[in-house]
């Protein structure tokens, strides 16, 4: 057993047992002398006496001895220190506390909601220890505030302030994160990290956490009652690309985490706070659905969208935002050798929502690529740097690049471009004639194009056409292929935009597909596939970072606007080399749930629809046995904590320290003082 010592120059107090030795040694009682006449009688009783007197002292003096030392070793306060303090090294220890403030702590346990649960058990942490204890006291928000040591009083004022919070954290980050702190008020010092949470898989990833000889970690979970849950978890559109009057079909994800059945549960949809269609799900204990729901874009411009299901008592995953555009007018340039291309001119000739600017190779405005929405090469003989920087850092942001090269191009200037947004190389002509064999229906250019997949069809006929050479698909996808497998037309995403390389000229002599029915719907939908897909939604939480249109009519700063409480922020925006985007670094500065829109100025640019992180809920949880086994596994020093009773005073510093003896000799003091009283008195 490995005894410890907190106060160990007590142990110098030991020197007061020559006290009661020397008395017992010198005997400082005076004699007195009595004469007998005979002590022939007296001699057997006086060996008797002395026999019996001699034991008495020896046990009085041995009572006092023990008592003594007794007394000198409560007063240097013994411990049997646990097995972490016999490994951690020597040091200050700082106390840390970190309590779960997320959505999911709401819930309710066996003593209230879970995060009033929690704060009771932070503040019997605190008062546990000595008033010369220093605290770091942290949440899921983070605040700088809390990035420093704290008295003992000023740390349960710090526990009283903490409220539910939409953020969600991994243990491990939160690990880090107080490590990082301590490290920074406190170089060195141990720590004492008592984490109380409902631990929640999605966030408990302690196999993360690096292992620390200087950090012992105390587990503390609070469990909900009840783990049932009815959730909207994610929405997304049959086609990305979104236009006036069109229909659109929405598909919505529904999850039901708890062990009962749901039946014709009401899904509603409101569109710009209209309501625009209905739908209604069943579902099976731990099931997840796909419903769908129809609507007609009946305006322009910013939409927005809400998904709303009922369900009690997790309530802020009942709701769902989104947010899109509709384009009233797409741009389109055609960069030609020298004319203006016949086919492509024709296709757009009469449709409204497609403006439509010629330029030929000699007379190109690179400033204004940033305006278009797609740029369509037109048999180029060659394709110059210049042009190629250009392309390259438009569609690193946005727009569709469209690529008819002409049968005696320049290939090694194709290839050159072609190289730099990873898309297919182009190898040699070949003269011979190709017909279509393949359709990928899936491509999103076809969405609403196909009812269903036809067979038999009369297909387009390349006359002539490239061999391409794709090394890496995994950004390419073929949208048409000849008999012997061919490609004829691909796509590669890059960056933000799309590159769609034909394999043949765009002429009558090349092919027949510039006649082609399938001609019309290709084209189009590349170029309207090259509007900007800005995401639906946005997560709270994390770091954030939001590209918005740039602002090129004035220099006033982008803000950022509350649709629903109007709170007004400057968020910090960084400009795109090329000035197509404006990115909006938003971590932190966004907390709830709603529509914002994007203002330069008075003028809206964009609006975004942020949701809380459905992280919280997911209702799946580890228990104390998990937690403990996982801790044993990944982590060097840890305790679980699931009674309340073992967060009281006493079991806090046996926890912390070890086990105190001090009240044991204590009491053994007292004992040997009494048995010292006892022996005098009735020991004759």
């Amino acid at each position: 057993m490995n005894l410890q010592f907190q106060n160990p120059g007590m142990l110098f107090g030991l020197l007061a047992v020559s006290i009661p030795i020397i008395i017992h040694l010198f005997k400082f009682r005076k004699l007195k002398i009595v004469y007998f006449s005979n002590t022939e009688m007296l001699q057997q009783l006086k060996n008797e006496t002395v026999s019996k007197t001699r034991l008495k002292h020896l046990l009085v003096l041995l009572a006092r001895i023990l008592a003594i030392i007794s007394l000198v070793l409560a007063f240097a306060m013994p411990l049997i220190p646990n097995k972490l303090n016999q490994i951690v090294k020597k040091g200050n220890t700082i106390v840390a506390i970190y309590i779960d403030n997320s959505f999911s702590m709401m819930g309710e346990g066996t003593e209230g909601q879970l995060l009033e649960e929690a704060k009771k058990r932070a503040e019997s942490v605190v008062k546990a220890y000595s008033q010369d204890t220093r605290f770091v006291i942290q949440d899921n928000d983070n605040k700088p505030s809390n990035h420093f040591l704290l008295s003992r009083e000023k740390a349960l004022e710090t526990l009283k302030t903490i409220a539910s919070s939409p953020i969600s954290v991994s243990i491990s980050s939160v690990s880090e994160n107080i490590k990082n702190i301590v490290e920074n008020n406190q170089s060195g010092a141990n720590i004492s990290m008592y984490m109380i949470s409902d631990y929640q898989k999605s966030t408990f990833d302690i196999s993360e956490i690096k292992r620390d000889s200087t950090v012992r970690y105390f587990f503390v979970p609070v469990s909900p009652r009840t783990v049932s849950n009815l959730y909207i978890d994610s929405c997304w559109f049959e086609t990305p690309t979104h236009l006036f009057m069109q229909p659109e079909k929405l598909f919505v994800s529904v999850v039901n985490t708890s062990e009962q059945s749901y039946a014709t549960v009401p899904i509603k949809l409101f569109i710009n706070d209209t309501s625009k269609a209905i739908a209604s799900v069943s579902l099976q204990p731990m099931e997840t659905k796909t419903v769908s729901l129809e609507y007609n874009n009946t305006s322009s411009g910013n939409i927005c969208g809400k998904l709303e299901i009922n369900d009690y008592p997790i309530v802020y995953d009942n709701s769902y935002l989104f947010s899109y555009s509709i384009k009233n007018k797409f741009k389109v340039l055609v960069i030609n050798e020298k004319e203006p291309n016949p086919y492509i001119k024709a296709l757009f000739k009469d449709d409204a929502s497609i403006s439509v600017d010629n330029e030929n190779t000699t007379n190109i405005s690179y400033s204004k690529f940033a305006d278009y929405d797609a740029i369509i090469l037109s048999g180029l003989n060659s394709i110059s740097d210049g042009l190629k920087q250009e392309l390259v850092k438009l569609l690193k942001e946005k727009g569709s690049l469209i690529i008819f090269p002409d049968l005696k191009s320049n290939i090694q200037s194709y290839n050159s471009l072609l190289a730099s947004v990873n898309a297919p190389q182009i190898e040699h002509l070949d003269t011979s004639k190709a017909r279509t064999a393949g359709i990928n229906y899936k491509h999103p250019i076809f969405a609403n194009v196909f009812k269903h997949e036809i067979t038999n069809a009369d297909l387009p006929i390349f006359f002539s056409h490239f061999k391409v050479l794709n090394p890496s698909r995994s950004a390419t996808n073929n949208i048409l292929w000849s008999e012997n497998s061919d490609d004829l037309i691909v796509s590669t995403n890059f960056g933000g935009g799309k590159i769609y390389l034909f394999t043949s000229a765009c002429n009558d002599k090349a092919n027949n597909l510039v006649k082609h029915p399938l001609f019309v719907p290709l084209l189009l939908n590349m170029v309207l596939n090259g509007s900007s897909n800005d995401a639906l939604q946005y997560k709270i939480g994390g770091n954030c970072i939001v590209n918005v249109p740039a602002n090129t009519s004035d220099n006033a700063l982008i803000h950022i606007v509350n649709k629903q409480n109007k709170n007004d922020f400057i968020p910090q925006q960084i400009s795109s080399n090329n000035g197509v985007k404006t990115r909006l670094m938003l971590k932190g500065s966004i907390t709830e749930s709603g529509f914002y829109n994007v203002l330069s100025g008075s003028n809206r640019i964009s609006s975004l629809a942020f949701n809380y992180n459905r992280m919280e809920s997911k209702m799946e949880f580890y228990n104390p046995q998990q937690i403990s086994e996982l801790a044993k596994k990944y982590i060097t020093f840890s305790n679980v904590i699931d009674k309340p009773k073992e967060l009281t005073g006493e079991s806090i510093k046996q926890l912390d320290k070890g086990i105190q003896l001090w009240k044991l000799f204590i009491l053994a003091c007292l004992i040997f003082i009494l048995s010292e009283i006892l022996l005098i008195r009735y020991l004759k």
